[in-house]
């Protein structure tokens, strides 16, 4: 009797636990949807590469990641260009589009929150959206040379 009651405190601290860390993400969305502006979404009109999308989190703060409007998740992706825009189209997710205006600078990194990889591994995307300035990682999957000197001759900056 003794094991089953055990059993079932565990079970029951675990189910606790997940609903816990689940409302707090809730919460942590819903705060930072109240401060950042909707993101926008176009459609692509010329497809750059695939790549993996890893993280957007506050340029200022690179361990807070950005939960609101579906950019927690991680995935695979395809970043293009449409009239004034970078767009990461995200499988499974949300698209993003970035307008050009807003784009602060472009670099290579090679970790962000919660991953990390070779030195300059990582395309990071800084950007201007509302009153903050984010910074979006991307990885690209083949050919990250050339793909990443034409992400900058879209980008320009």
């Amino acid at each position: 009797m003794a094991r089953e009651l055990i059993g079932g405190g565990l079970v029951l601290a675990v189910l606790l636990l997940a609903l816990y860390i689940y409302q707090s993400v809730r919460r942590r969305r819903a705060a930072q949807e109240s401060v950042l502006p909707d993101i926008d979404s176009v459609p692509v009109s010329e497809k750059l590469f695939d790549c993996l999308y890893v993280a957007t989190v506050y340029a200022n703060n690179p361990l807070e990641r950005i939960w609101a409007y579906g950019l927690a998740g991680r995935g695979r992706a395809q970043v293009g260009s449409a009239s004034g825009y970078l767009v990461i189209n995200r499988t499974g997710e949300r698209d993003l589009a970035i307008p050009l205006s807003s784009i602060e600078r472009l670099g290579r990194g090679g970790a962000t929150i919660d991953r990390g990889v070779e030195k300059s591994g990582l395309v990071q995307i800084q950007w201007r959206h509302g009153q903050h300035s984010l910074l979006t990682s991307l990885r690209i999957t083949t050919d990250q040379e050339r793909n990443y000197l034409k992400l900058k001759e879209v980008v320009d900056v």
